[in-house]
C-alpha cells in the first residue's frame, strides 16, 4: 500500500492521498484526469506479490506527458535500485519510482523518453548466465 501510495505521489504528481490502514483504501482528489492516472497507475500496481510478469503499460496524460509501468523479470534488490537511477540520470525521467513485490518500474516523460526506458529496461531486464553454462561439457 505505502509503494503504491509514494508512486502516486512520486509519479503521478498527486500530492492529495492518504491511505486509510483499516479498510486498505487511498482517498484520492485531483482533476478527472488524475484520478485517471491513479485508476491505470492503482489497476497495474495492486498486485500479488507473486503476480506472474505482465507487459509493459502505457498510459497517456492529456498533455502529451505519458506513464510507464514495465515489470521487470530479472532485476531485484540493487539492480532494480541502479535502473531507476539509470532512467532518471540517463533519460532525465525524475519521475521514476519501483515497486519491489512484484519488482516494478514505473516512470512518467514524453512518448519519446518512455520509449527509450521501455529498451534500456529490456537491455537490462536480461537473466544473468551462470558460470557452469561457460563450461565445456564432461565426457
Amino acid at each position: 500500500m505505502q509503494e503504491i501510495l509514494t508512486t502516486l505521489r512520486t509519479v503521478a504528481d498527486i500530492q492529495r492521498v492518504f491511505n486509510y490502514t483499516p479498510l486498505s483504501a487511498l482517498t484520492i482528489r485531483g482533476t478527472a484526469s488524475d484520478l485517471a492516472s491513479c485508476e491505470f497507475l492503482i489497476g497495474k500496481l495492486d498486485l500479488p506479490a507473486d503476480a506472474k510478469s505482465a507487459p509493459p503499460a502505457e498510459f497517456n496524460i492529456p498533455g502529451g506527458n505519458v506513464i510507464g509501468v514495465y515489470y521487470t523479470s530479472n532485476l531485484s534488490g540493487k539492480k532494480l535500485t541502479a535502473a531507476v537511477t539509470l532512467l532518471r540520470d540517463s533519460l532525465q525521467l525524475t519521475k521514476t519510482f519501483m515497486k519491489t513485490t512484484p519488482q516494478t518500474l514505473i516512470y512518467r516523460g514524453t512518448a519519446d523518453q518512455i520509449a527509450k526506458a521501455e529498451q534500456l529496461i529490456k537491455q537490462k531486464d536480461q537473466p544473468v548466465e551462470s558460470s557452469s553454462a561457460a563450461l565445456p561439457p564432461e565426457h
